[in-house]
């Protein structure tokens, strides 16, 4: 991915934030006035953790309401990202999300990066580096996966900031992510 296309992709945030005031993910979505709903997918390999499809012009998300509660908010900003940045391809097919976060898929790939971009901003991941945190410890601290915060580092790089992930993540990281995720909280 271009550095054109992150910094595209981060404009998209600031201004998707400003327009609609809001940062959080769930009462974003509802600003936005996309419909989302939660269904049970179950928590296995490879279940389906979420998906946007347009239906007569309306725009859809279902979340899995078997992940816990963090990672909801993760898929629906991931998802959120879909809606504002692929829109235009039309109707997205119903359960692509089978293969989410999968880097080889550019809309994929873009979604990830919006959906960093919304859920962490720069000051916040600097302030928990800053307290001489460890890469995992950081980002339980900011509540995503590690993965999430290695897209954020790749965006941060682009802005200026030197910064090193020791993980590359893989597309695929949310198909096994229910059997090592455990919120901050330790649930």
């Amino acid at each position: 991915m271009s550095a054109i296309n992150i910094s595209y992709i981060a404009d998209e945030v600031k201004r998707v934030m400003r327009k609609y005031d809001e940062t959080d993910p769930f009462r974003l979505a509802r600003t936005m006035k996309i419909i989302v709903s939660y269904e049970s997918l179950g928590l296995y390999e490879g279940c389906c953790k979420g998906f946007f499809i347009v239906h007569r012009r309306m725009k859809h998300i279902t979340i899995n309401s078997d992940l816990p509660e963090e990672l909801q908010r993760v898929v629906l900003a991931h998802e959120i990202g879909h809606c504002v940045l692929h829109n235009s391809a039309g109707a997205m097919a119903a359960f692509h999300e089978m293969v989410l976060f999968d880097t080889v898929d550019f809309r994929e790939y873009e979604a990830n990066i919006f959906a960093s971009e919304l859920l962490l901003s720069d000051d916040d991941v600097l302030e928990v580096l800053n307290d001489d945190l460890f890469f995992f410890q950081a980002a339980s601290l900011l509540c995503v996966p590690a993965e999430m915060l290695d897209f954020k580092f790749r965006v941060m790089k682009r802005k200026g900031y030197k910064l090193e992930s020791p993980i590359v993540s893989h597309g695929d990281f949310l198909k096994n992510i229910e059997r090592g995720w455990t919120a901050p909280d330790g649930s």
